[in-house]
């Protein structure tokens, strides 16, 4: 097994090489983002990006699988990401039905509450409530995947937000003194890099290959998180991600009760709104802000006991719910 911080240097190297290389060869066979009603980028991009992270994220997964275990982060991993990645891989070249994309999103979520099954099912709560907690959490999961794959039409958005949410995790899990998940600072790492290819303007797009394996990976991390450490951390990961949720919630019901246009593409998010009213910079601006000076402060008054989670999650919700309402009344 090679040393893992030697790894990470030749895979950076690595990576940089395979992104220049990708950008010529999806110019050249037309895996490009051919801007949408519900995008943000007004420019024909080249997407699929996201394939590079695989096979990077491949080679640390093998590197670090000391036994097949189910209960492993790296043999989960593993076993999660291949199918929905190359499947959204060949979305992005062919553009495929949106029938086949709810197939794979819901195989993915049942694979990945199979893989945790033996883990949930020792919880007292989950076993009493199996038959009712199981569907809810297959459709959570399909959900928060196609959450995440949205966000990839903006410059920078989704691998800025990544990239913040790793970084906190990563830091709550020293302030924790917890074993820092390697897997983690690589994915890290990697998505720095990649933002020099991707923030504004961006040359290339991670593509839905790129956000539903950011999103899987996000899904494991929370859930082996809420499985293997204190509670803290779990709920940690609600607060980091409250601000999309948010901002999802109050899309979706605007979508129902005020546009009655549900499932039609739309620029409804505080995002896009941003970025189409301003620029994608302010958009970016707008949610780094709200990591420095809201999401952050109020996980460290969490976790220093300053104040109880109850408290904390509300007053970020108001100060979402007010920012994301008055963005739509604004610029909308």
């Amino acid at each position: 097994m090679l040393d893992n911080n030697i790894l990470i240097i030749i895979l950076l190297f690595l990576f940089n090489i395979c992104i220049i290389g990708y950008i010529k060869f999806a110019n050249q066979y037309r895996i490009v983002s051919i801007p949408k009603n519900r995008d943000s980028h007004i420019e024909i991009k080249p997407k699929g990006a996201g394939i590079i992270f695989f096979f990077i994220l491949l080679v640390i997964i093998i590197n670090n699988l000391s036994n097949f275990e189910i209960n492993n982060f790296f043999f989960i991993t593993l076993c999660s990401i291949p199918v929905i990645t190359i499947f959204s891989f060949f979305d992005d070249i062919y553009d495929l039905s949106w029938k086949y994309k709810i197939t794979i999103d819901l195989s993915t979520s049942i694979l990945i509450i199979y893989l945790f099954y033996d883990n949930l099912k020792n919880l007292d709560y989950f076993e009493s409530n199996i038959y009712v907690l199981i569907p809810i959490l297959i459709l959570s999961i399909s959900w928060f995947i196609n959450l995440i794959n949205f966000t990839d039409g903006s410059d920078g958005y989704l691998i800025s937000f990544t990239i913040l949410n790793i970084a906190a995790n990563l830091l709550i899990k020293l302030y924790f003194e917890n074993n820092i998940n390697y897997f983690n600072l690589c994915l890290l790492f990697i998505s720095l890099n990649f933002l020099y290819y991707n923030y504004y303007k961006s040359s290339i797009f991670l593509g839905d290959c790129g956000s539903r394996l950011i999103a899987v990976i996000l899904i494991i991390n929370i859930i082996y998180d809420f499985i293997y450490y204190d509670l803290y951390i779990f709920l940690i990961w609600i607060l980091s991600l409250l601000m999309i949720i948010l901002d999802t919630g109050i899309t979706l019901l605007q979508r129902i009760f005020i546009n009655k246009k549900v499932l039609q593409e739309h620029k409804d998010h505080s995002y896009q709104i941003l970025t189409n009213k301003l620029s994608h910079k302010s958009s970016l601006i707008w949610m780094i802000l709200n990591y420095l000076f809201f999401v952050m402060p109020g996980i460290f008054l969490y976790i220093n006991n300053v104040f109880n989670f109850i408290y904390v999650f509300i007053i970020l919700s108001l100060l979402f719910i007010y920012q994301i309402i008055y963005i739509k009344l604004k610029f909308k």
